[in-house]
C-alpha cells in the first residue's frame, strides 16, 4: 500500500500479510460401502445347515465425521526478508468422530464403526526463515518451525465419561489407554506404583507362610491376601480401600508432547555446501511394553533385560524390579512402563561439493556435485527403548506405544548429482 511504502516502517518492515480462513471438511475413512445396510454372506449353520449371516452390525445412523476448522495466520518479512516470521493459530472441532469400537460380547460381533464423540484440537505453529549472513563467498541461513498442539476431547457416545481403548489391554486385563471427556485424547491408564513390598509388611502365618499386614495395602486378587509375597510390585490404593482394584486405576501418562519442531542450518563456501537438520519434541510419554514383557520375569522361559538382573531376591531385598513371575498377578498396566520420550536428533547432515565448470566440462557434464549424506545420526533422550518417535500401534486412540518396534535404521549415502 502506497501509505505504507512511504512511512519510516517501510524501512524495517518488507511485508505484512494477514490471512483468515474457516472451513469445514467431511471424512468417511473407515466406513465400508455397505455398513450402513450390512452384507449377508454363505455360512455352514447349526448342525451342518448352510445358511445366511450378516457380516458385520447394520448401523442405519452411520454417518460422516465433520471437522470444522479456523485458521489465523499472519506473514511477516524484515530488512527485505533476510528475516521472515509465520505465526499462525489454529482450532478444529471434529463432531461424529469415527471409531472402531469394541461391541459387547453378547451382540456377537468384536467390533464395528460408530460415530461416537467430539474432540477438540487447537495450537500454535511458529516458523522463522533467516538469511543470517551473506557474502560473495559465504551464506548461511536458518529455518527453524516450532508447533504447540493441544486436543481433548469433549463428548462420547451416550453421555459416556470414559472410553476404554479395549484394542490394546493387558492380557486378560484392564485397558491401557483411554479417552476421557476433558482430557486429551489416548491417554495411558494403569496403576500408580508405591515401591516393593518388603518382609516389614508381612507376618507369619502359624504354617510359616507370609500373609500381608491388615493395614498394607494389597495388590492381590485373593480376598484372604495370602496371593502378595514380598518382592511384588505395591500400587498406590487411591480410595483407601486397602485393596488394588479397577477403582484405584488412573491416568499414568500422556502422550502429547508439549511441543515439537525443527531446525535446519544451511551453509555455502565457496563451492563447498553444508547443511544440518535438527529435530526435536519436549514432553510426551512413551508407554514401553517392552519392558512389561521382557523386565518382568512373567516367563521362565524367555530372555530378559541385562536390568532384570536388578530384581528383588532373598540375596538382593533392594533390588530396584519385581521378583521373578510376580507380574502375573496383576492385571493392569502401572507407570513403570511409562518413560519421557523428548528427544532432539540430528535428522539428516548433508555435505557437498560443486565442481567448477572449467572441471565439470573435462567429464563432458555442464554441472557436477559430489555429496556425502547421513540420516538419523543421534539422538539425545532419556528414553530407554530403541526410539523415542515410535508409535506401533497405528491407532490415534493409543499413540505412543512402544513393543517389538523396528529400530530407525542409520544411514550413509556418498553419491553424484550430474547435469548434462
Amino acid at each position: 500500500e502506497a501509505f505504507f511504502k512511504d512511512s519510516e516502517l517501510a524501512k524495517v518492515v518488507s511485508s505484512v500479510k494477514p490471512r483468515i480462513s474457516y472451513g469445514i471438511n467431511g471424512n468417511v475413512n473407515g466406513i465400508g460401502n455397505y455398513d450402513v445396510y450390512g452384507i449377508y454372506d454363505k455360512q455352514t449353520a447349526y448342525n451342518g445347515t448352510t445358511g445366511i449371516l450378516n457380516t458385520g452390525v447394520i448401523n442405519s445412523k452411520l454417518k460422516w465425521e465433520t471437522t470444522y476448522t479456523f485458521n489465523a495466520r499472519m506473514d511477516l518479512g524484515f530488512f527485505d526478508n533476510r528475516i521472515y516470521l509465520t505465526a499462525e493459530y489454529y482450532k478444529k472441532d471434529t463432531k461424529d468422530l469415527l471409531i472402531n469400537a469394541t461391541l459387547p460380547a453378547h451382540i456377537g460381533y468384536g467390533s464395528a464403526y460408530r460415530n461416537i464423540g467430539r474432540v477438540e484440537n487447537k495450537g500454535f505453529e511458529l516458523s522463522l526463515n533467516t538469511v543470517n549472513m551473506k557474502r560473495r563467498h559465504f551464506n548461511w541461513t536458518t529455518d527453524f518451525n516450532i508447533s504447540f498442539n493441544r486436543n481433548k476431547v469433549l463428548a462420547l457416545a451416550n453421555n459416556q465419561s470414559v472410553l476404554p481403548a479395549d484394542n490394546l489391554k493387558i492380557p486378560n486385563g484392564a485397558a491401557l489407554y483411554i479417552a476421557k471427556v476433558g482430557q486429551p485424547i489416548g491417554m495411558m491408564y494403569g496403576a500408580l506404583t508405591d515401591g516393593l513390598y518388603q518382609y516389614e509388611d508381612f507376618r507369619k502365618g502359624s504354617d510359616g507362610s507370609w500373609i500381608l499386614r491388615d493395614d498394607v495395602v494389597s495388590q492381590s486378587t485373593h480376598a484372604n491376601r495370602k496371593g502378595v509375597f514380598p518382592g511384588y510390585q505395591k500400587f498406590k490404593d487411591l480410595n483407601g480401600d486397602l485393596q488394588i482394584t479397577q477403582e484405584d486405576l488412573t491416568i499414568i501418562g500422556n502422550p502429547n508432547p508439549d511441543f515439537t519442531g525443527g531446525i535446519t542450518n544451511t551453509f555455502r563456501f565457496y563451492n563447498f555446501d553444508m547443511s544440518l537438520f535438527f529435530t526435536f519434541s519436549y514432553g510426551n510419554d512413551i508407554l514401553n511394553m517392552n519392558r512389561y514383557y521382557l523386565e518382568e520375569g512373567r516367563s521362565l522361559s524367555s530372555n530378559q533385560f541385562a536390568s532384570y538382573a536388578d530384581r528383588w531376591t532373598v540375596d538382593n531385598p533392594n533390588g530396584k524390579l519385581p521378583r521373578a513371575r510376580s507380574a502375573n498377578n496383576t492385571a493392569w498396566g502401572s507407570d513403570r512402563y511409562v518413560e519421557d520420550g523428548s528427544y532432539l536428533r540430528l535428522k539428516n547432515l548433508n555435505i557437498g561439493y560443486t565442481l567448477p565448470i572449467q572441471v565439470s566440462q573435462r567429464f563432458f557434464v555442464s554441472n557436477m556435485r559430489i555429496y556425502f549424506s547421513a540420516q538419523n545420526l543421534f539422538t539425545v533422550t532419556g528414553y530407554s527403548g530403541q526410539d523415542p518417535t515410535v508409535s506401533t500401534m497405528s491407532n490415534a486412540r493409543t499413540p505412543g506405544y512402544d513393543y517389538s518396534a523396528y529400530p530407525v535404521p542409520r544411514t550413509f549415502i556418498f553419491g553424484a548429482q550430474i547435469s548434462f
